[in-house]
């Protein structure tokens, strides 16, 4: 791939997202593995890589704060599913690696890992990816056509607002209630936009196109149903 291409890329992908997928990614389970390398062959060191892991894996929590904080101000593509799935993919094979590389490093040692509890991990990881990759093949397609908006405001509050715009505009729709969630689904366009209560005060939209919906129609549909609320 060209190395503008790449440039591109990353400046699209963000700072907040970026660092999660860097973060979570590649550099906790790389501090993960060098702690486990040096648990064999630096005792002493341990303890320093296992803090700095900590704190590189709740480094991560300010930019997730950051783009929660950021849906408030209005609608935004939500791409914090598929950040997570590419931080998860990356954290697996990273300490996969790392739980071999200190496995034949034991053996070179003249240790013996052949502890039960080390192959129950590295059989779980195994069944992780697979389950991801899996989660990741399903949806990849669906979080590319999906919008999500947080507003300060009660659920009921909202939908009476999103029906206020379908109904100014004569959208034909139908609601329906699956648990909490209160979806709003425009057939006709393929269009659907669920409503999920947060807390008494605040709520989750989230608009998600069909793979054959209306993209054009979505786009104008989100600059109309504006809620007009501050960030908390």
């Amino acid at each position: 791939m060209p190395v503008d291409s790449i440039a591109v890329q990353l400046k699209e992908l963000g700072r907040e997202r970026l660092w999660i997928e860097l973060g979570l990614g590649a550099v906790t389970p790389g501090l993960l593995a060098a702690m486990m390398m040096t648990y064999v062959v630096a005792p002493d060191l341990y303890i320093i890589f296992l803090i700095a892991a900590v704190v590189s894996a709740m480094s991560v929590l300010l930019p997730v704060m950051r783009l929660h904080r950021k849906s408030y101000d209005g609608w935004q593509p939500n791409n914090l599913p598929k950040s997570l799935v590419v931080a998860a993919l990356g954290l697996i094979y990273i300490t996969e690696v790392g739980i071999f590389s200190v496995v034949m490093l034991s053996l070179y040692e003249g240790l013996s890992p052949d502890n039960p509890v080390t192959f129950a991990v590295a059989g779980a990881l195994v069944l992780g990816l697979i389950a991801i990759s899996a989660y990741n093949d399903k949806n990849k397609g669906r979080f590319d056509r999906m919008h999500r908006h947080m507003v300060n405001v009660g659920e009921e509050a909202v939908k009476g607002q999103v029906k206020g715009v379908l109904d100014v505009k004569g959208h034909q729709y139908s609601l329906s209630q699956k648990g909490n969630t209160t979806r709003i689904d425009l057939t006709t366009h393929g269009i659907m936009i669920d409503l999920r209560p947060v807390s008494t005060r605040s709520t989750e939209v989230l608009m998600e196109v069909a793979e054959s919906g209306n993209h054009a129609f979505a786009q104008d549909l989100r600059a109309e149903i504006l809620f007009g609320q501050a960030r908390p």
